[in-house]
């Protein structure tokens, strides 16, 4: 706020605020008189730009912004214009009246300085046409310089990639397992897309609020994340399968009898859980499917006769 222009708005009396603040600093850097009613009038005047004609309200504004800056600066320091305008700014937008704060902002904007332009002190020698022709050798090194943006990763094809979200339905289905490894004990709980494909992972472990709770809280996140936004199941479970780490040791689960640690038992399940045989085969993840009905086991040989025969 520019307390140095004077305005035509009218202004009303009687403040009869009592404090130390006596001067306020101008952008440029000088002082004037600290003058309650000049920001009145500022707001008076943004009241009337936005068509807003609630003179108790007004006043009530003004008010409060005056106490604000009393309670900020009073005994301290000598405010400066731009205290001042976040103040009355604050006290706006707190009672919601975006119209005037806009009106109000735009106006102490107008009244921002704009820089000079510099001017040569010497004289100007003209540069000549030819100087502007580019050569060959210019236009390569133009085209070949980086940009100095990031730019957008491109598809196979050359078309800029913007990566997308798919989000699960309010209301899905999912699939809760209960495992334990060694002497921890947790449950895993896969949301589920409507096509039956995992969209995002819960691991509660038994032990609520210790250090491994928490990671795998925030693990399970960042894996929910990136299944939503196109990371293949096979490319988590090709990652995070077989790392080794505490805690670990047996487990309960037939399919998986030794976990080297917690993320590798919860990939290495869900791996046979929702992969086909033929993605298990890439990544070398060896073990029983699991029947998606029953959540029982089903024999290997099984599997490859019925892969091999396929379906009528």
């Amino acid at each position: 706020m520019d307390l140095s222009s004077s305005s035509s708005v009218p202004v009303a009396t009687g403040w009869s605020f009592i404090g130390s603040i006596a001067d306020v600093q101008k952008r440029n850097g000088s002082t004037q008189a600290y003058d309650i009613g000049k920001i009145e009038a500022s707001i008076r005047k943004a009241f009337a730009s936005a068509d807003h004609k609630d003179e108790v309200l007004l006043l009530t504004i003004t008010e409060h912004a005056v106490d604000q800056l009393q309670r900020t600066f009073d005994g301290t320091r000598v405010p400066r214009t731009i205290d001042i305008h976040d103040i009355v700014v604050k006290a706006l937008s707190d009672t919601q009246l975006a119209s005037v704060m806009e009106a109000f902002t735009r106006a102490q904007a107008a009244k921002v300085p704009k820089p000079a332009a510099v001017r040569p002190s010497g004289p100007v020698t003209p540069v000549p046409p030819s100087a502007f022709v580019p050569t060959p050798s210019s236009l390569s090194e133009i085209s070949m310089s980086p940009s100095p943006s990031v730019p957008a990763p491109l598809t196979s094809s050359g078309e800029t990639f913007t990566p997308r979200r798919r989000r699960l339905n309010d209301e899905r289905k999912a699939v809760t397992h209960k495992f334990q490894v060694g002497k921890h004990e947790g449950y895993l709980t896969v949301g589920l897309y409507d096509d039956g494909q995992p969209g995002e992972i819960f691991v509660r472990m038994s032990k609520e609020g210790s250090v491994i709770s928490g990671l795998m809280d925030a693990f399970a996140t960042a894996s929910s994340i990136g299944l939503q936004y196109g990371v293949p199941l096979k490319v988590l479970v090709n990652k995070f399968a077989n790392m080794r780490f505490e805690p670990n040791g047996p487990t309960q689960n037939p399919n998986i009898p030794e976990a080297r640690s917690i993320v590798d038992y919860i990939f290495r399940w869900m791996g046979l859980k929702f992969l086909t045989s033929e993605e298990r085969q890439q990544i070398g993840l060896h073990g029983q499917e699991i029947d998606e009905n029953t959540g029982e086991s089903i024999d290997p040989l099984q599997v490859s006769l019925l892969d091999s025969v396929g379906t009528v």
